[in-house]
């Protein structure tokens, strides 16, 4: 049983909510995610994708899973893995550990920028298909944004055990 019997309720509804909806930030015609992935087999690939319309799409890449084997979902998820796409980051709120590196990886064909509000952090230029770990010192909720995009996204922690 979960040290946090909650945490997978808000999670499932979460989902459902978010399937449900159909503002869902992609385009209406059923257009998913650039980023797709399975429990079994390789790791998942993508290709890099173009942040302004008519862009070249980039090269093919691996994209992360969270303990190497289950997708990262679209709204909310728990982990330590944020992916940044053209249009979203991947979760939108990240449920992590307190004192665990979280990775946020460009699956665009522009470098990005991870900047926190509220705070003077930010990532130096995320290549593409490049990463940026970053690990909290303490369980205060990160709210970030990537200015060049103007996506925003949050990460929560698990109380501590």
């Amino acid at each position: 049983m979960s040290q946090w019997p909650g945490r997978a309720a808000l999670v499932t509804v979460a989902l459902i909510c978010a399937a449900a909806c159909s503002s869902s930030g992609h385009p209406s015609s059923g257009a998913v995610p650039s980023t797709t992935a399975t429990t079994l087999g390789p790791m998942p690939t993508t290709r890099l994708m173009p942040t302004k319309a008519g862009g070249a799409p980039g090269p093919v890449v691996t994209v992360p899973t969270e303990s190497g084997i289950r997708p990262i979902s679209v709204v909310v998820d728990s982990g330590e893995q944020i992916l940044i796409e053209p249009d979203s980051f991947y979760p939108r709120i990240l449920i992590a550990d307190i004192k665990e590196a979280i990775t946020w990886t460009n699956l665009t064909t522009s470098p990005q920028q991870i900047v926190f509000l509220n705070s003077s952090i930010k990532s130096p230029l995320i290549a593409p298909g490049g990463k940026w770990s970053y690990t909290p010192p303490t369980s205060l909720n990160i709210h970030y944004v990537d200015r060049a995009l103007g996506l925003q996204a949050t990460v929560d922690f698990n109380p501590a055990p």
